[in-house]
């Protein structure tokens, strides 16, 4: 990579730094390596993490980390998820295990999860689903919800403005009351591609509440996070994004079924280790993949 080329760069800053000052000085550092770059804010962290997501020379990167109240700062890396197939929580699946009660339509949920045998439906819960999107309009979500939902309208109306990325985040329905498009930045959080049925795939399995098309946790309520480029490629600064809204839509529930086979490295992974200790911390149980491959 040519160390002047401009990249994006995840930097968090230490909880008691004045964050104009460390901008400062972080512009400082980049002029001092590259004279007459800057570094460019394209995106703020405030709720989970304290930091930025920078455009700056890729060569800037030792210089920025050595900064007073720097306390992490990598390159912002682009995950890319396989094409997933069109079926939802089972749908379509055959297997010569199943009972004469058994819909063959609905096996992987019912044999692999058991859902048809747990007496907890996901009722008043809040399940924020961090993928490649989701299609909300497909049949594996058209059934009704039981229970009262927790978060209404008027509840995400309120909780929008203390959002970062998301605050034009839309409710679509009872079942998807929150979606927004993290990483092209709209409220438009259907998926794109081949690949964008991974994000269904997943809400499906985890919530799916159609007849014949059922989940764990079928009257569990949405949250969409979508968090791949139209054009392809997940990044980090998105994905970061949707975490850290996740600390004020505080869903009881975060699926993050994406991974990097080759793990991350030190600086990301101690950001990304943080942000699910603070999410715990407020209540928000974290579900994330280590890696998409065996």
């Amino acid at each position: 990579m040519d160390p002047a080329s401009v990249v994006s760069i995840v930097v968090q800053l230490d909880d008691n730094a004045d964050r104009a000052a460390a901008l400062a000085s972080i512009n400082e550092a980049v002029a001092g390596a590259f004279p007459g770059a800057s570094a460019q804010v394209e995106r703020e962290y405030d709720n989970a993490l304290k930091g930025f997501a920078l455009n700056a020379p890729a060569g800037s990167l030792d210089a920025i980390r050595a900064v007073s109240g720097v306390k992490a700062a990598f390159l912002d890396r682009e995950t890319h998820v396989e094409g997933a197939d069109d079926q939802v929580a089972g749908e379509g699946a055959t297997n010569s295990a199943r009972t004469s009660t058994q819909d063959p339509a609905n096996l992987s949920a019912q044999l692999m999860m058991h859902a048809d045998q747990i007496t907890q439906k996901g009722d008043g819960k809040v399940i924020a689903v961090i993928d490649t999107g989701v299609d909300m309009t497909h049949p594996a979500f058209a059934g009704p919800l039981g229970g009262t939902p927790a978060l209404s309208a008027d509840k995400v109306a309120s909780l929008t403005p203390q959002l970062g990325d998301g605050k034009t985040g839309t409710y679509v329905s009872e079942k998807f009351p929150f979606a927004y498009d993290y990483a092209d930045n709209d409220p438009d959080a259907s998926p794109t591609g081949q690949a964008g049925s991974h994000g269904t795939h997943v809400a499906g399995i985890t919530a799916g509440n159609a007849g014949e098309i059922v989940g764990i946790a079928p009257d569990a309520q949405i949250i969409v996070a979508k968090v791949e480029r139209d054009r392809g490629g997940i990044p980090d600064s998105a994905l970061l994004s949707a975490l850290d809204d996740m600390a004020v839509l505080r869903p009881d529930v975060v699926n993050l079924s994406l991974g990097q086979t080759a793990g991350m490295d030190n600086a990301a992974d101690s950001v990304y280790a943080g942000i699910f200790e603070t999410l715990q911390e407020k209540g928000v149980a974290v579900d994330a993949a280590a890696g998409n491959e065996f």
